[in-house]
């Protein structure tokens, strides 16, 4: 009991650290009043990442890591090289994804129309600030996938109007599909899958700060 007791309260004390000290993107909320520009907007092609993902061992002075530095693109201290090598490998591209499902998700959005981007009088940029695998907890063996996103809009003019940045872990209860790291390398797809789960969770969070 003691054990379980100092799981749960060392997560709620990240939890809180990363509340307290996570930094990004400085937050820009949508003005209602510039929601008819939504009826023709167009999304930005290239989607920026950081030069490599990272993968959170959990290993001593690593633990818990990612939850401080999801909204950082400071990741020097975690293991980069395993995971970035497999994504390369396998052509599994985190700018490629998140597009995608920007894509999927904004044409459903009933204030927003998709239009070219000739016509286009607001445009959507989506950067990825940091990605990868992490342990959730440090004594198990099983990874999820961890992303952090940057959403924007700017004018034809180059304006920006709206701007907001949210994560996800593996301790979000809708992000639960994670794997061993022996099945990642076995069957890389899974990996592409867990990423674009990651990514979907986050887009969707990140629209809804946008009137219906």
């Amino acid at each position: 009991m003691r054990f379980l007791f100092a799981t749960k309260l060392t997560g709620f004390v990240i939890v809180l650290l990363m509340a307290g000290c996570a930094s990004g993107p400085e937050r820009l909320s949508f003005d209602k009043e510039k929601a008819p520009l939504l009826r023709n907007a167009y999304i930005e092609l290239n989607v920026k990442k950081p030069s490599a993902a990272f993968l959170n061992t959990g290993s001593p002075g690593t633990a818990g890591m990612p939850l401080a530095t999801l909204m950082t693109t400071d990741t020097s201290k975690l293991s980069k090289a395993p995971i970035q090598a497999l994504l390369d490998r396998e052509k599994i591209d985190i700018s490629e994804i998140v597009r995608a499902e920007a894509q999927q998700i904004l044409s459903k959005k009933s204030s927003v129309r998709l239009t070219a981007r000739e016509s286009a009088k607001v445009i959507f940029r989506f950067t990825v600030e940091s990605y990868g695998l992490s342990k959730t907890h440090p004594f198990g063996s099983v990874y999820d996938a961890n992303v952090s996103i940057t959403a924007s809009l700017v004018t034809s003019e180059g304006k920006l109007i709206w701007q907001v940045t949210d994560w996800v872990s593996g301790l979000a209860l809708d992000n639960k599909d994670g794997r061993t790291l022996d099945v990642y390398y076995a069957r890389p797809e899974t990996l592409k899958t867990d990423l674009s789960t990651a990514s979907r969770i986050v887009v969707k969070r990140l629209i809804s700060n946008l009137p219906d």
